[in-house]
């Protein structure tokens, strides 16, 4: 996510997993809060952005929404500090392990992959930067608020499996992720419930996790899913700079496609056992199109 400053020891230290908030504090009037990171904390010993201290404690307003300040102030109690944040990456339309380089949206792992403006080759206007997504509360199981864990996802899953976890009155079934593994719970962690979103499912849909039995592990295959509390859809901030109203009935396709068995008149990969390489149209509709940086789709934005 975070590029490294010059002269730096190369993504030392798990900077890998600072985001892409640590690069825009400038821009958003935090330079002392930037260069107190770039000094003291990235690729420090024993610096992470999961770790409690003066500059992932750094409450940020222009981070938080404001229709979500509700759900933002239940974090700092249990996270030590931990500042929060209401707005997500896109990583874009395949659901893959954090770990891998590969990403079809505008953001990807920093040590592995970079992305600019000039290689959006879907056009600026037609490729979202970042959305919303609901920061989570602590024992919800309402959808935005909750992520579905134990989901049995691999590389180029279906978005359908998180719909499986689906149940009456929007709340999700059990298991859910617990503690601090809740969407937006710390500001500048590049990892997927933190800071990044799927454009797979359309807006205020449910998330999910291949949580494998272990907590922490939810963390790499979260698939966040847009999500605000303004009635009937969320904002986004497309390449171009515009800010658009989105709506929850976007066209968003067959939630069980999936890159390694494409539908008829979408390109077969061409190694049927990396679903990762699929370089065709979104298999998600206008929503995913959308999502994707690099699909060569052709869309009007809504």
């Amino acid at each position: 996510m975070f590029a490294q400053p010059p002269g730096s020891n190369s993504h030392a230290e798990g900077s890998e997993r600072w985001a892409w908030t640590v690069a825009i504090l400038p821009y958003i009037e935090q330079k002392q809060l930037y260069d107190d990171l770039i000094q003291n904390f990235i690729g420090k010993p024993g610096s992470r952005p999961w770790s409690a201290n003066r500059a992932t404690n750094a409450w940020l307003n222009t981070l938080i929404c404001p229709s979500d300040v509700g759900g933002a102030q239940r974090v700092p109690p249990l996270q030590g500090g931990r500042a929060p944040i209401s707005y997500k990456g896109n990583r874009g339309d395949q659901w893959l392990d954090w770990d891998w380089w590969e990403s079809r949206g505008f953001f990807g792992r920093g040590d592995r992959v970079r992305i600019d403006i000039a290689s959006i080759t879907d056009g600026t206007s037609n490729t979202m930067v970042v959305s919303e997504a609901i920061i989570g509360v602590p024992g919800s199981r309402l959808v935005g608020e909750a992520i579905a864990v134990h989901v049995s996802t691999y590389n180029s899953a279906p978005p359908s499996l998180c719909l499986e976890r689906l149940g009456a009155n929007r709340q999700l079934t059990d298991p859910l992720a617990q503690r601090e593994w809740l969407t937006g719970w710390r500001w500048p962690d590049a990892i997927n419930p933190y800071t990044l979103f799927y454009p797979m499912l359309p807006p205020n849909g449910p998330s999910c996790s291949g949580n494998n039995g272990q907590p922490w592990t939810s963390e790499y295959w979260g698939l966040v899913t847009a999500s605000s509390r303004h009635p009937g859809g969320v904002n986004v901030l497309f390449a171009d700079g515009a800010v658009r109203f989105i709506s929850e009935t976007i066209n968003a396709g067959d939630p069980t496609r999936t890159a390694t068995a494409p539908p008829a008149g979408f390109p077969p990969l061409v190694n049927p056992s990396r679903p990762q390489d699929y370089t065709g149209p979104s298999l998600y509709g206008v929503w995913g199109a959308l999502g994707s940086a690099f699909g060569k789709e052709s869309v009007q934005t809504p």
